[in-house]
């Protein structure tokens, strides 16, 4: 039986996770006191232990010991948060990082915010977004209202000592100025992110119901508004318990035939990626994503842990298959080439980040920590990709351009992933001289990701590439392999928020000098999976 650790701040909170449970016992442990019952989800039961604690500090101590007891397969923060922007009262909001917001530096200039997120694990958080756009966890709540249409949203989770009950006070200012992508504000789940992230042994995450909107608590508690808000977020993280497949642990741990989770590799040797199968692959992108994601034991979407630095990084599983790189449209993308992929490979979710750039760079300063990393010329990026391999033990690179125009497609063959036109989350310009001056560089995360899990594949910034450049594609390998020749220049791919649409095509690409950085230039990173341990 797998077991989950569900941790809350206040007994409004304890009280609403435990009608999931029915029946419960206490168990003390080193003082702590639990209550502990099973939950019977879609893909098998559950052993829940629930405990109990109020802020950061705390909250820290408390996963700690739940975490080093228990033993968890999964950990996650339930409860009630102010909502700072987007998610209204009785919304859900489930943190893709959690913002330390005390953390900084003072000077005679002012406070200077230095916030260190943690993310939490990115295959929860995957499931946890599919699950969010279907209505099936809106059917564990347990407490209604007429005209009920409460939503899910996933974004930031700002966590500090304080709690917020006024709008205008000068803390809600600096939140805006200094954390303004932050959906939520509580005061927990940054020390439990904290010891969850620390101890590793365990996959976390944190949902947070709005009970306010940092103006008139007394008002919105009085009419229930804690548990509207609660209701929503243990809905749907029992929702999440319900369907944790056990065939995709996050950290590929399997079940024995007697029922205990057992751990294995994260990626097995003995799992051949030609094993042949009875069952014909699946047609569909994210379906044969998922099944070459399950012959290595993996999670389509993956932590790559970055021991040196104790982060990591949102990597997706892309597997082998056919394309067409290129088009007829324009001369640098003539003629078209019909290659194989021949072996997976994971590519991360995301350009590289200021934040983890600045991390082994710690010379180097960014405006925003979760943009991404620009003014990087390429032998730069080319040199974190070898110093990545070397801490991490598997071989880490740029992408050729074959495999970025791929992972770009996601089993398409349109302009861009989503048909012949962008998204309007996408970050394109129209090309013209006053857009270019308003074209503003967003966030990693900021846009609607491929069905393959990958963003901004279309705009925000180009990225670098590993392949020389040449005016048309005249000699590209055919196994997706970068064209090394004899080049000057490098190709960059993907378009940037100055550029038009058109710029931004899957088959779009541009020659630049390798040496010359830009502000709209950033770079993305490749895991050979057939690499010695990988397969």
């Amino acid at each position: 039986m797998r077991t989950a650790v569900i941790l809350t701040a206040i007994d409004v909170e304890t009280e609403h996770v435990l009608k999931h449970l029915g029946e419960t016992s206490r168990e003390i442990r080193q003082g702590q006191v639990f209550r502990v019952g099973q939950f019977h989800g879609a893909t098998g039961p559950w052993r829940v232990a629930v405990a109990q604690e109020r802020g950061n500090d705390m909250a820290a101590l408390n996963a700690t010991m739940a975490i080093m007891h228990y033993k968890p397969d999964v950990a996650l923060l339930v409860g009630v948060a102010g909502g700072v922007k987007d998610a209204g009262i009785g919304d859900v909001v489930v943190s893709t990082k959690i913002y330390g917001y005390e953390s900084g530096k003072v000077t005679p200039d002012g406070f200077h915010a230095r916030p260190d997120p943690y993310r939490p694990d990115q295959a929860l958080l995957a499931l946890a977004r599919d699950l969010a756009r279907a209505n099936e966890w809106k059917g564990r709540r347990l407490y209604r209202k007429p005209h009920d249409n409460r939503t899910a949203y996933l974004g930031p989770i700002a966590s500090g000592e304080k709690v917020v009950a006024d709008r205008h006070s000068d803390l809600v200012a600096f939140l805006r100025s200094h954390f303004n992508d932050a959906l939520a504000v509580e005061t927990e789940g940054h020390g439990f992110a904290t010891a969850a992230h620390a101890l590793r042994s365990a996959q976390w995450l944190v949902f947070r119901g709005v009970s306010d909107l940092l103006s008139g608590k007394s008002e919105t508690d009085a009419a229930h508004g804690q548990e509207y808000a609660i209701d929503s977020a243990a809905a749907l993280a029992f929702q999440l318990l319900s369907e944790l497949p056990v065939e995709g642990m996050p950290d590929g741990r399997r079940a024995d035939p007697a029922g205990e989770v057992a751990h294995e590799p994260a990626v097995s040797k003995a799992s051949s990626v030609h094993a042949s199968s009875n069952d014909p692959e699946p047609a569909d992108p994210e379906g044969r994503q998922r099944r070459w994601a399950q012959r290595f034991g993996l999670p389509a979407r993956f932590p790559l842990d970055i021991p040196a630095l104790g982060v990591s990084i949102a990597m997706a599983l892309i597997p082998p298959g056919d394309f067409t790189m290129g088009s007829r449209d324009r001369t640098e993308e003539f003629p078209p080439q019909a290659l194989a992929i021949r072996h997976p490979y994971a590519i991360s979710c995301t350009a590289v980040p200021a934040w983890l750039f600045a991390r082994w760079r710690p010379d180097v300063s960014f405006a925003h920590a979760d943009m991404p990393a620009v003014n990087v010329d390429w032998q730069t990026a080319v040199d974190f990709t070898a110093w990545l391999s070397q801490t991490t033990g598997s071989r880490i690179r740029l992408p050729s351009e074959a495999e970025w125009e791929y992972a770009a497609r996601a089993g398409t063959d349109t302009d861009f992933w989503c048909g012949g036109q962008v998204l309007g989350d996408f970050n394109v310009g129209s090309g013209d001289a006053s857009d270019a001056a308003r074209g503003r560089v967003r966030t990693v995360d900021s846009c609607t990701p491929n069905p393959w899990g990958l963003y901004h594949m279309h705009g925000n910034v180009w990225e670098w590439v590993a392949d020389g450049w040449r005016r048309g594609l005249s000699g590209q390998p055919g196994s997706g392999a970068a064209w090394t020749g004899d080049p000057t220049d490098r190709v960059i791919k993907g378009g940037s928020c100055r550029d038009p649409a058109g710029m931004a095509r899957s088959a779009s690409r541009r020659q630049r000098d390798p040496s010359r950085p830009s502000d709209i230039i950033g770079f993305r990173i490749v895991m050979d999976l057939h690499h010695k341990g990988h397969l």
